[in-house]
Order: C-alpha cells, then structure tokens, then sequence
C-alpha cells in the first residue's frame, strides 16, 4: 500500500467555504481592535512585498526601525531643556512599546479569538475521499480534518497549533532578527533612550520571528514516522516563502524527496469572474493562458527556495477527485 503525506494549508479551508483568509482576519481586526488594525495598517502592510493581508506573516518583519525611532523622537526632549521633565524618561520608550505590543502580543491574542470563532463554524460538505491511514501536516489551526473528513489527531501535525486544544498558535515572519539593522551594542553618546527605544524593536522582532528550524525539531517524533512516503499531496499550501523551511527539512528525507509530488494550484475559474460577453473561444484562449501562467508561477516558488522535487504534478483543485481519491457523493 503506498504510503501518503499530505500538506494542508489555508487554501483546505478556503475549499470548504471557510473565511480562513487572512484578509478575513483583517476585516476582524478592523472590527475588534481598531488600534492594533491602524497599527498594522501603518507599519506593516505599506513596507511588505505584498502590500495587503494576506501577506501578514512576512509582513510582521518589515518593521521599520527608522520610522519607529523618528516617530518617537519627540517624546526625547533633551536633558537641559526648560521643558524637561524626569517623568517624561520613559515617554520614547513607552510609546515604543505600545506600538510594537499592538503589532505582535495584541495581533496574536486577536488571531487566537478568530480562530476560535473560526472553528466553530461548519465547513462546506465533504467533497475529497482523503486516506484515513495517511499522515497528514496541517498548517491550519482549525479541525477542518477531523471534524469533517474523520481523520484520526493522532495521524496530524498541527505545525502552527491547534486551537480546539488550546495550543500557543504560531504565526511569524522567516528573517532572523541577527538580520535586522539594529547595532546590539550602546554607540558612545547614545541617549539611553534611544539605546531603550532600540531594544524594544529588536526584542519585536525576536518575539515576531517563527523559528521554523526549532519548530521542525521540536516535532522531531513525527518527521521520523516520514520514513516509507511514497506519495506527497499538497492541498492549499502557498509554498510561501516564511514556510520553506519546512519542505527544505522534508525534501532532505530521502523518501520524500523522491517521491511523487501532486500539488494543487488555485482555479483560475474560482479567482475571477467570468464575463458573459466573451465568446467561448476568447475564453478557453485566455483560460489556457492563466492556466500555464499559475503553473509556471508555481514551479519557480519550488525552484527560488531552492527546493527541487523531480516533476512535481500541479492540479487545480477543480480536478482533485481525480488525484486526491474520488469526490464523494
């Protein structure tokens, strides 16, 4: 019987009817905590390759330190001004701190809520026959797989957490914070405010970073049942670029960097609408197109992390029943 692992991701969810995006976090955010929605609104979002929501993880590492430090600047009036004074020490810092708390504990406790909320809702009926007796690695902190499709938890990796269970979720972006230009050491003069100021970024990035290489090991247990997989399907992963190191650790498992890849890729279909006054010709022409395009796409996101699997298999997930088991009636 050949051995399968299956790569879960949002996108699962997203198949289910589920509003797991995290441009549907944002529309929670803005209605539950407006200061923490400014926040990153202002600081995050503008400086990410994305520019939007649904890049927040790679997001909360776009910080900019300058524009922290410039905006806080104000609260440092200087020691021998008329207006100093010694209650006003900590103002810099305090403000610092306000907004990085918004951008990391703040943000944290809200996607914790959501996705409490999340999982209580009922997924879109059963549609994939899914193997019971594979094992399966979900970066999705809801039951969708057990709830609806009765695979066992003992089967499932919930790498970022699981919230049913109450485990810490885990949501974070991949630059170590060595990387962050911020010098360690007190240059000579500093203000120690701005020395203070400093190292509450520095500690948000710390804080705001996902270890993906210690997350790995802690699972140690479960990567070393991946010893037989013969087959590996992935269903609504992004193959972002805050998660590579995952399929790095994966594809250094022998058996699995050899075995055969099936990856499901966004319909084209599901993305737009289609217009009604478009012959039927122009339509399969510019469909063929977009096809081969997200394609591509996804074979160069494989090949930039520098993740090589040998001729992995893209299926859009209007063809699943045909690669994931046949769709259940």
């Amino acid at each position: 019987m050949t051995k399968i692992l299956y790569i879960v991701g949002n996108g699962f969810d997203l198949y289910h009817k589920m509003e797991s995006s995290f441009s549907d976090f944002k529309d929670y955010v803005a209605k539950k905590n407006k200061p923490v929605f400014d926040a990153v609104e202002r600081y995050l979002i503008p400086n990410s390759e994305k520019q939007e929501w649904n890049g927040l993880e790679q997001a909360l590492g776009c910080l900019d330190p300058d524009e922290i430090i410039d905006e806080v600047s104000p609260f440092m009036e200087s020691y021998g001004s008329e207006d100093w004074e010694e209650c006003a020490h900590y103002d810099a810092q305090f403000e610092t701190e306000k907004i990085t708390e918004n951008l990391s504990s703040e943000l944290m406790t809200l996607l914790t809520q959501w996705a409490s909320q999340l999982n209580k809702t009922t997924p879109a009926h059963k549609t994939l026959n899914l193997d019971k007796d594979a094992l399966y690695i979900s970066f999705n902190y809801t039951d969708t797989l057990i709830s609806t499709y009765e695979i066992p938890a003992q089967n499932i990796l919930f790498i970022h957490g699981r919230e049913s269970v109450n485990d810490k979720l885990i949501m974070g972006h991949s630059t170590h914070p060595q990387d962050k230009p911020l010098t360690e050491e007190q240059l000579e003069g500093e203000d120690p405010r701005l020395s203070q100021t400093k190292e509450i970024i520095r500690n948000y990035f710390k804080k705001t970073f996902k270890n993906t290489g210690d997350i790995a090991n802690k699972h140690r247990k479960f990567f070393s049942k991946l010893t037989d997989i013969r087959k590996v399907i992935v269903l609504g992963h992004s193959l972002s670029d805050v998660d590579s190191e995952y399929y790095r650790t994966l594809t250094s498992i022998k058996c699995i960097a050899s075995a055969d890849w099936k990856i499901a890729i966004r319909d084209i279909k599901d993305k737009e609408d289609k217009e009604d006054k478009e012959d039927k010709e122009d339509k399969e022409d510019k469909e063929d197109n977009e096809e081969k395009e997200e394609k591509e796409k996804a074979i160069n996101r494989l090949k930039n992390k520098g993740i090589f699997i040998p001729h992995p298999e893209f299926i859009f997930w209007k063809d699943l029943g045909d690669f994931v088991g046949k769709s259940s009636k």
